[in-house]
């Protein structure tokens, strides 16, 4: 059996030298840098088109999928058509379908990102030792990402400042042991 530490890996400059320890958690396409996910994240339907679903052995997704970064008519449900893959599901807040499910019962409100969710959701799966690659304070992307046009919707680069710091804060309030390489 694996340990409980979780390496992270999202999109970032550093996710080249990720060195997997224990589990092997995903933000995003970054899954396509490895040849098997223990825990895929995303949150947007076009990403799915993106992956390997074969190297994935657990899917979390939203139960209502964004599309563009906007609510879309996307659910869980339509993923369990393309993928025989276990998906575990949570409700964003953006949510706006009635959606009478007994899965999704971790319901977040507002979300910054998918590195946000990643981190909440493996911290109420009782994880708490973390080593985090492809997450920065400026907006660096991995080399890979950068050739395909796979870098996000160009957001002003304090956000990325403020995505990294919100991870940290959320590493402290469950007094996780974690490493940003």
């Amino acid at each position: 059996m694996k340990s409980s530490k979780v390496t992270l890996v999202a999109k970032g400059k550093t996710a080249e030298n990720a060195v997997v320890e224990g589990y092997l958690a995903t933000i995003n396409t970054a899954s396509n840098l490895f040849k098997e996910v223990d825990f895929e994240f995303l949150n947007d339907y076009e990403t799915i088109n993106k992956i390997n679903l074969g190297d994935i052995k657990n899917l979390i997704i939203p139960i209502q999928l964004h599309s563009n970064e906007s609510v879309s008519n996307y659910t869980y449900k339509d993923v369990l058509k393309l993928t025989k893959v276990p998906i575990h599901t949570h409700k964003l807040f953006t949510q706006t379908m009635n959606l009478d499910s007994k899965y999704g019962n971790v319901c977040f409100g507002e979300v910054l990102s998918t590195y946000q969710i990643a981190l909440s959701w493996l911290i109420m799966s009782g994880f708490r030792d973390f080593k985090i690659y492809g997450v920065g304070k400026d907006s660096g992307y991995h080399k890979e990402f950068e050739k395909n046009d796979d870098v996000g919707n160009y957001r002003d680069s304090n956000w990325y400042a403020w995505n990294y710091n919100l991870g940290v804060n959320i590493l402290k309030k469950y007094d996780c042991d974690w490493e940003i390489l």
